[in-house]
């Protein structure tokens, strides 16, 4: 029985060593034969992407291969704020029914490697402050101004990579986010100097994950769509203060909360000579915090802020 079987094995061997050598022979044969000049103007081409490029590997598959090097950009968007609770004071018609589009910064940096896959940084940062008085309305006659603050931020580290979906270029990526959210609620009273405040703060660490899709179309111009969502948890958050002081209860250990954001538009590419890309973007962007607001006048944990506006961007890619 080992013997047949060694026997086998040998058989099996000598077949593939026979099938590997007749390929071998027939792409020799198949090849297109060059001349001196040929071979010289071969040289020099493979130079020249050796250069431009060492680390690519082979550098006559342009899909296969990307030169490695950095990436980053900059985004401003214009972002008009909302939570499910409301943004007015006193009902439909109150203050901050409006808000408006104010701006909103993100950056990201990092390492893009050949072979499509990398690290970076992201940060973003939305910080405004409305002040609101109408001296028409009784209520506010003995009040200087009401105003509202929201300061909404957060870092992420991610691992990114590359892959080819049909015409679909694919960004996955996925790590680790801290977030923030802090509201001011003020009001400075004519006669009282003491000033009355409603702090409202919520922070977490957690996982963040998603995709960004592009699909070229004509003119190196390309439509995008970008999905990520994130878990945060933290012991911090819900805490709020009146006048500095921390209010009873309000500290919520264990809490928990969620982002998502949703972003689409179009993006115009150029190639440099280094093998990167530099891009213009402009787009529309949401973004969903849960659990991250309380209701004015309420300790419990359970509303959410949201960002809607448009996106500009340019930045570095490969």
């Amino acid at each position: 029985m080992k013997r047949l079987l060694s026997l086998k094995v040998g058989v099996a061997l000598l077949v593939g060593l026979l099938c590997a050598g007749t390929a071998l022979a027939l792409d020799g044969l198949s090849r297109p034969r060059y001349d001196a000049v040929a071979f010289v103007q071969d040289d020099q081409k493979a130079a020249q992407a050796e250069t431009a490029c060492s680390t690519c590997g082979d550098m006559t598959c342009a899909d296969c291969c990307r030169c490695p090097g950095l990436i980053g950009g900059a985004e401003l968007l214009l972002m008009d704020p909302h939570t499910s609770a409301g943004n007015n004071w006193g009902g439909p018609g109150g203050p901050f029914t409006e808000w408006g589009y104010e701006p909103a910064w993100r950056f990201w940096l990092g390492y893009q490697g050949a072979n499509g896959a990398g690290v970076r940084v992201r940060y973003f940062e939305f910080d405004h402050n409305q002040t609101y008085f109408d001296p028409e309305k009784l209520e506010n006659a003995n009040v200087r101004d009401i105003s509202l603050d929201y300061d909404a931020w957060y870092v992420d580290i991610e691992y990114f990579d590359n892959v080819q979906i049909g015409h679909w270029n694919a960004i996955l990526h996925g790590g680790a986010r801290h977030a923030e959210l802090t509201r001011f609620d003020s009001i400075r009273w004519l006669e009282d100097p003491i000033l009355y405040e409603n702090r409202v703060l919520a922070k977490g660490w957690g996982l963040t994950a998603g995709v960004e899709l592009r699909r070229p179309t004509v003119w190196m111009i390309n439509l995008y769509a970008d999905l990520r969502g994130s878990i945060l948890f933290g012991d911090s958050v819900g805490q709020a203060f009146q006048n500095g002081q921390q209010v009873d209860g309000s500290f919520l250990e264990n809490g928990t909360g969620a982002i998502l954001e949703i972003s689409t538009g179009v993006e115009k590419a150029w190639d440099l000579a280094s093998g990167a890309q530099i891009f213009g973007r402009l787009g529309a962007e949401a973004q969903y915090w849960d659990g991250f607001i309380r209701e004015f006048g309420n300790a419990e944990q359970g509303e959410a802020f949201g960002l809607f506006g448009w996106t500009f961007a340019v930045g570095l890619l490969r």
